[in-house]
């Protein structure tokens, strides 16, 4: 609050300050000649006023040019009827440049400003407002700022070692802003220290609504940020680690709306360069987020932390649904599924307690819907009895009966056969808890429990539920499969050395795995000491570099190791499908029409 009340105390002091102001009649036509001459003849403290409902068709920017100028509508009005500036040129992005060394105490007030990207198309350049830099105490307000041709419809600049300080971003409406197919543009852009974005209401922004660059000591509050018809990747971004080298120190974002109404939000709050993609180097620092709302039907993620240090996340909330597609963009291992509050292992700091810990990066690469697949590490994962996860062909529910059952059209794929007599009124409870178990409780009694019958370390361990056969999988944290509801395998299934799969008999286990040696081999038992069952029994090979079996989606399946290929079954371009086999053949490979066309 103290940098919202020295806001208001510089404003009011400018009240007290207009004795050498220089006024102009409103002007009710024309384009940006006139608005520049009347700056740059007039000078300091020069107000240019335009007339209610005047339209400026620009074809070059309205330049600011000294100390305490200003441009605003004849009686400040906050409706339809303000004056609006429409940018023409054919190569023009910006309708408004006041970043000069002597624009301090700049005022943009009660116009609007038309970037007119619908007509002319993106070009590449500039905002539609460019405002910042060496400057102190400049002002916008009530300002409808939309479709900019650039990337935002508002950038306060930062300005090397003489940093733009005290900018006022209050009362704006802003967006439209930029389209899908990477052609996206932010709502608010600020990079200036100590200052203030309060009160704007930002909607169909496409890349970030509000995007932080650093900008120590600035406050973002009371803002609403809305997705109404465009899909947004960001509402409040605090990603950027540079202009200052990731510190965010004394930035507060509190008390603002983030609403995924009718379109899709990727991300609600996003903190840290990894959110944003493959930084795994850098973090962001000292920032406070709290307060603030986050809800609608249409959500990805909530806040999300990755790549921060000494952040303090607190007393944030969020009635939104979440959902969201991994696509072929995405990272492997997938990222958390979506969820309100999600933070990696590289985020340091006081958060509230419904934080989830799990894989944060490039989170962006989601998509509205939902996948086919989703997968779940320790702690991300509870589901009581009648709830359900929805993926793209199908439905994991936990019935009342205590049962999880996978559902397609309406026909049992699959189901864990847990039945109990009454799980009614949420007795029932499926969780993966912090040990690496995943566990169906029937209040404290366990109705089922996985992976079953295994002693080793899980680690980190993981669960795929999938709409494709194999519907379940349990996965240990050094990625070998420790338990699989079917072991049929299609192509982008990877296996690396030391890596296996275990499949249970009525006896022991056994084990697909690959050698340090480049063989692939079976295990009845355990791998090594165990009855070895089958191998590919190739010589003379190494893993010095690691080797890795790869189903390809040629229908081959390959073995690479530091030689090159090492082995392949040579079943391209058929092979569709990798089955595991307690008994011999062990191996088979299956092509569309399901005959055989290799096995071990």
């Amino acid at each position: 609050m103290t940098c919202f009340l020295q806001h208001i105390f510089f404003l009011l002091l400018e009240l007290f300050c207009l004795t050498s102001i220089a006024y102009t009649a409103c002007l009710s036509h024309g384009d940006e000649s006139v608005i520049n001459n009347l700056f740059s003849s007039r000078g300091a403290n020069t107000i240019v006023s335009l007339c209610a409902n005047a339209v400026f068709n620009l074809k070059n920017p309205i330049i600011f040019t000294d100390y305490n100028q200003e441009l605003s509508t004849e009686g400040y009005p906050t409706d339809a009827t303000r004056a609006i500036l429409v940018v023409t040129g054919v190569n023009q992005t910006a309708a408004i440049v006041g970043n000069c060394n002597e624009c301090s105490n700049l005022k943009i007030r009660n116009i609007q400003v038309n970037g007119n990207r619908p007509a002319l198309g993106r070009f590449s350049g500039s905002a539609n407002i460019e405002i910042g830099g060496s400057t102190s105490n400049q002002l916008v307000d009530h300002v409808h700022s939309y479709e900019p041709r650039g990337w935002s419809c508002l950038h306060i600049a930062e300005s090397g070692t003489n940093r733009c300080t005290n900018a006022t971003i209050i009362n704006n409406d802003i967006g439209p802003s930029g389209n899908s197919d990477r052609q996206w543009a932010d709502g608010i852009s600020m990079a200036c220290t100590h200052s203030l974005v309060a009160n704007n209401i930002i909607t169909d922004a496409t890349d970030g609504a509000i995007v932080i660059f650093g900008a120590p000591f600035t406050t973002v509050m009371n803002n609403t940020i809305i997705a109404m018809s465009r899909v947004l990747l960001g509402a409040i971004n605090m990603v950027d680690y540079e202009p200052y080298s990731g510190d965010y120190s004394g930035v507060i974002v509190t008390d603002n709306t983030i609403w995924a109404a009718s379109a899709f939000i990727k991300t609600g709050i996003a903190i840290g360069p990894a959110v944003w993609g493959a930084d795994t180097t850098n973090y962001n620092r000292n920032g406070i987020v709290r307060n603030n709302t986050i809800k609608g039907n249409n959500m990805g993620y909530g806040i999300i932390v990755s790549g921060a240090q000494n952040f303090t996340v607190v007393d944030n909330n969020s009635t939104a649904n979440y959902s969201g597609s991994f696509t072929s963009n995405c990272f492997t291992p997938n990222n958390a599924p979506p969820m309100a509050f999600l933070k990696s292992t590289r985020a340091d700091g006081i958060f509230q307690s419904n934080f989830i810990v799990g894989r944060a990066q490039y989170i962006i690469c989601i998509e509205p819907g939902v996948s086919n697949a989703y997968t779940y590490q320790p702690g991300q994962l509870n589901l009581y009895s009648d709830q359900q996860i929805n993926l793209q062909n199908g439905t994991f529910l936990l019935q009342n009966d205590g049962n999880l059952v996978l559902y397609q059209a309406g026909i049992i794929k699959w189901t864990s056969n847990s039945r109990c007599s009454d799980c009614s009124n949420k007795q029932c409870r499926l969780t993966f808890d912090s040990l690496g178990q995943l566990v169906i409780y029937k209040n404290t009694t366990t109705l089922a429990s996985w992976p079953p019958n295994y002693n080793g370390t899980l680690g980190f361990s993981s669960v795929r539920i999938s709409d494709m056969s194999p519907y379940f999988t349990f996965i240990d944290g050094n990625n070998s499969i420790i338990w699989a509801s079917s072991y049929d395998f299609y192509p982008s299934f990877h296996l690396n050395n030391d890596n296996f799969v275990r499949q249970l008999t009525d006896t022991n286990p056994i084990y697909l795995t690959l050698l340090n040696d480049g063989n692939l081999a079976i295990y009845n038992g355990s791998i090594s000491t165990g009855t070895l069952l089958w191998s590919t029994s190739i010589t003379g090979k190494t893993c010095n570099k690691g080797c890795s079996l790869s189903f390809q989606g040629d229908g081959n399946i390959v073995i690479y190791g530091d030689q090159g290929v090492l082995w392949a079954t040579g079943t391209n371009p058929s092979g569709r499908k990798l089955l595991f086999n307690t008994t011999s053949p062990y191996l088979q490979i299956f092509n569309s029409t399901d005959a055989v066309i290799w096995h071990s």
